[in-house]
């Protein structure tokens, strides 16, 4: 059974989820000496990859962070200097460049569809338009902005905080001498995204996020010298490099992130947050028991997995590093053309349900399948749909639901093959 690559993959997974057995734990030992370091390593990516994906599709916005327990810390890095690190990050490259000219990589069967043709006039990389950028902004007394597409000038201004839509569609925070002053339960600016929607919003310093669809960004009125923030869905961050600047503060479910320049995908769900760098100096901390990772070079990943011991009643956090994440392809949402390339049928499918807004009933159900395919932003969730037949997997549409489970496969109203 060690030698099988699924059952130590589930032993991964126990001891990740502390359900592991003293068994499966002396198994799981064996294994390690079993499989090279590289082997065993790439199983562990596997596993976090999976367990990532494996996530609900409802976002706690009620819960609110402690931002005063995590401000003292961020303010302290805002008066640090940035770090030289590129030496460290080329040397790293070099070294696997060097490495792959020698390593005879297999090819796995791809499943490629090319549709888009909405995009045709747009390059590979570009990120959606700024002009397009939309959401809607609530306050604690429940009113309610919408993001025209269209509107322009200030929407907001609150406490000392001045909230508006540039030209291009920017929405970007800035200091304000004047507006009306908070009341007790005004604690924070809320901004959300739907499905099929994007927002940009600018903070001091230049520091930008791009939150995807189906996204919260919590704004605290009060506000120290760094920029604090609660995140919860997908946001692509970029904190210019300057000598003297500001610090981001993120705090998710489970993790705290802090950069003081950079530019990284952020995946934060219910007990998971996942950091993926592709530049500069982000600093990742879980949040019960504070073990930190700092990322420095391209691709490099930090997960937080929060679990339940068994008989426990406290969860306990689990932050993991690995070197081998893709930055490119863990931002692609962001891009109006989406690449991908040879990824798991798992990962694209669960990029194009945030985007589209569908639901599906079981994520274990998707089959363990490669794809590599072009989609543009505009593309309808029919052609999505297209695409992920053309990979020769089967679908079954029941109570609103898409399903990859065979067993639905006889009560399903619509079965799409």
């Amino acid at each position: 059974m060690i030698y099988n690559r699924t059952y130590v993959k589930e032993l991964i997974r126990n001891r990740m989820d502390a359900s592991i057995s003293l068994t499966e734990s002396d198994q799981l030992e064996a294994a390690e000496k079993i499989f090279s370091e590289e082997e065993f390593d790439a199983m562990i990516a596997e596993v976090i990859e999976e367990m990532s994906n494996d996530r609900s599709n409802e976002l706690s916005f009620d819960w609110r962070p402690d931002f005063e327990q995590i401000r003292a810390a961020g303010d302290r890095l805002a008066r640090k200097k940035k770090r030289q690190l590129w030496w460290g990050c080329a040397a790293a490259a070099v070294l696997f460049v060097l490495v792959s000219s020698v390593i005879l990589i297999s090819k796995h069967r791809n499943y490629r569809a090319e549709i888009g043709l909405e995009c045709a006039s747009m390059s590979s990389g570009t990120e959606i338009p700024l002009s397009e950028s939309a959401g809607t902004i609530m306050l604690a007394d429940s009113s309610i902005i919408r993001l025209d597409t269209n509107a322009t000038g200030v929407l907001l201004d609150l406490n000392g905080i001045s909230l508006a839509k540039t030209a291009e569609g920017v929405l970007e925070f800035d200091k304000s001498s004047s507006g009306r002053e908070i009341n007790a339960n005004e604690t924070d600016i809320v901004i959300r995204t739907a499905a099929r929607q994007q927002c940009v919003i600018e903070f001091p310093y230049g520091m930008r996020v791009r939150l995807n669809a189906q996204s919260t960004l919590r704004y605290p009125l009060t506000q120290g010298d760094s920029t604090h923030l609660f995140i919860e869905g997908e946001a692509l961050i970029d904190i210019p490099g300057q000598l003297f600047g500001g610090v981001m503060v993120i705090q998710t479910s489970n993790g705290k992130i802090l950069s003081d320049y950079g530019r990284f995908e952020l995946a934060s769900y219910a007990q998971f947050t996942r950091a993926t760098v592709s530049y500069g100096e982000v600093l990742v901390s879980d949040r019960r028991s504070s073990k930190r990772q700092v990322l420095q070079c391209l691709d490099e990943v930090a997960v937080i997995k929060s679990y339940l011991p068994k008989g426990e009643e406290i969860r306990r956090d689990s932050l993991f590093y690995l070197t081998n994440g893709d930055f490119e392809q863990a931002s692609q949402w962001a891009n109006a053309v989406r690449e991908y390339k040879d990824v798991p049928l798992t990962e694209f499918v669960w990029q194009m349900s945030r985007w589209h807004g569908f639901t599906v009933k079981n994520m274990n159900c998707i089959p363990n399948k490669l794809i590599s395919t072009t989609v543009c932003y505009k593309t309808s969730r029919e052609k999505v749909y297209a695409v992920i037949r053309d990979a020769g997997v089967l679908m079954y549409e029941k109570k609103g639901m898409i399903s990859f489970c065979p067993e639905d496969h006889k009560e399903s109203r619509t079965a799409m093959k």
